[in-house]
C-alpha cells in the first residue's frame, strides 16, 4: 500500500509543517510507503518564496537600508523552514500544480490543516476537496480544518458534490462537523490534530529535543493581541523570568526578546522549556499540552480560535482560554480526567485512522 498526505506542507509556518510531519510520522509506524504529496499551487507560491535581495528594493532610501539590514534573518528563517520540509517530509520527487492529476497512490489522505477554508485557498480548491486523482484510490478526510464563513450559500452544492469523493471525513472541531452534516449523511468523526498522534516522548526522541534551562515566557502568536505581551510581561516580572517572543515573520525592527528565525524543531523545543506558553495560536496550544506547560490561550474571537476552543473544551481546559488578564496564575490543573479525556480522543482518532486507511 502507498499512502499519499495532501496538506500544506510548503507554508513556512509551525503548525503547518509539523502537522504534517506528525501524521507521516505516525502512519509510517503501520506502512512503509508514505509520501507527502508535493502539492504547490500557485496561491501558496508567495508563502515560501526565495528570498532575494531584488526584493529589498524600495524607493523609500530608510525602507531599503532597513530591507538590507533584516535580509539576512530573513535568508536564515527561509533556510530553516527549507532545511526541515526537505530533510523531515521529504516530498514526492513529483510537483504537482492544480491542473494535474495526482496518481500512483492506494489512499490518499487529506489534511491536516485549513485546507478548506476558501480564505487559505483562494476559494474552494479542486484537489483539496477531492477531485483530480485516479478514481480507484480511496480518499480519507484527516482532522480538516475550515471556517464558519466559508460555508455560504452559493458553495452549498459544490460542498455537497466534492463531499461525495470521500470514503471517510473527519474535522478537527466540532462546530465544523455539525455544519459539514448539513451537506451529507456520511458519518463526519472528530479527530485530534495529527501533533497529538505522538506522545511528548516519541516527538523528544524524533527530534532530538534538548533540555534547557526553564528561566522564560514564551510568547507565540500567529494572530496579535495585546494581552499576550501583558500577560507574559507581567508573569516574567513576579517569576523573575525572561521573554522570548517567537514571531511568525521577521518584523523589521530591533528587540532582544524577539527570535525570528527558529526552526520548526526548535519551535518545540522552546515550548517544551518554558516556564509559561502565553499564544493565539492552536498549534501553541496542543504542543504546551503535549508537554503539560503552564499556558494561557488568548481569546480572540470563537471563529478565530474555534480549534483551540474545542480541544480545551473536550479535556475541560477551557479556563485556559482568556479574555481578561488573570487575578491570579495558577498552573494548569492536568488532572486525571482531563489526561483521561485526552488518551481517549487520542485513542478514538488512531482507531479511526485505522479503520478508514488500514481497514483494521
Amino acid at each position: 500500500m502507498k499512502i499519499g498526505i495532501l496538506t500544506f506542507h510548503r507554508a513556512h509556518n509551525y503548525g503547518a509543517v509539523l502537522q504534517a510531519y506528525a501524521l507521516r510520522e505516525y502512519l509510517k509506524m503501520f506502512c512503509s510507503e508514505v509520501e507527502v504529496v508535493d502539492y504547490v499551487p500557485f496561491y501558496f507560491r508567495v508563502y515560501n518564496k526565495k528570498p532575494s535581495i531584488k526584493d529589498c528594493v524600495s524607493l523609500s532610501i530608510p525602507k531599503l537600508f532597513k530591507n538590507i539590514a533584516f535580509f539576512p534573518l530573513v535568508r536564515r528563517r527561509y533556510r530553516a523552514f527549507s532545511i526541515f520540509i526537505n530533510k523531515h517530509l521529504s516530498p514526492s520527487k513529483r510537483q504537482y500544480s492544480q491542473n494535474d492529476i495526482i496518481s500512483d497512490y492506494d489512499v490518499l489522505i487529506y489534511g491536516s490543516d485549513q485546507i478548506w477554508n476558501g480564505i487559505h485557498t483562494n476559494g474552494p480548491d479542486n484537489i483539496f476537496w477531492g477531485y483530480m486523482t485516479n478514481q480507484k484510490v480511496r480518499k480519507i478526510a484527516y482532522a480538516v480544518s475550515s471556517a464558519d464563513s466559508f460555508f455560504v450559500k452559493e458553495r452549498m452544492q459544490y460542498v455537497k458534490n466534492a463531499l461525495l469523493n470521500f470514503d471517510r471525513v473527519s474535522v478537527r472541531e466540532q462546530n465544523i462537523a455539525e455544519i459539514l452534516k448539513r451537506y451529507t449523511t456520511k458519518n463526519i468523526a472528530l479527530v485530534v490534530d495529527p501533533v497529538l498522534l505522538l506522545t511528548k516522548e516519541e516527538w523528544e526522541s524524533k527530534l532530538n529535543l534538548q533540555r534547557k534551562k526553564s528561566d522564560y515566557v514564551l510568547v507565540y502568536q500567529v494572530r496579535e493581541n495585546p494581552l499576550s505581551l501583558m500577560i507574559a510581561k507581567e508573569y516574567a516580572r513576579k517569576k523573575n523570568l525572561k521573554v522570548v517572543i517567537l514571531t511568525k515573520m521577521i518584523y523589521q525592527r530591533v528587540d532582544r526578546c524577539l527570535n525570528q528565525t527558529a526552526s520548526p524543531i526548535e519551535f518545540v523545543n522552546l515550548i517544551k522549556n518554558a516556564a509559561l506558553v502565553v499564544t493565539t495560536s492552536f498549534h501553541g496550544t496542543v504542543f504546551s499540552i503535549i508537554f503539560r506547560k503552564n499556558f494561557y490561550t488568548i481569546n480572540i474571537s470563537p471563529e478565530i480560535n474555534s480549534r483551540s476552543i474545542s480541544i480545551l473544551n473536550s479535556i475541560g481546559l477551557s479556563d485556559r482560554l482568556v479574555s481578561i488578564k488573570p487575578q491570579d496564575y495558577c498552573d494548569v490543573d492536568y488532572n486525571d480526567i482531563s489526561i483521561s479525556r485526552l488518551k481517549e480522543l487520542i485513542n478514538e482518532s488512531k482507531e479511526y485512522i485505522a479503520q478508514a486507511v488500514f481497514g483494521k
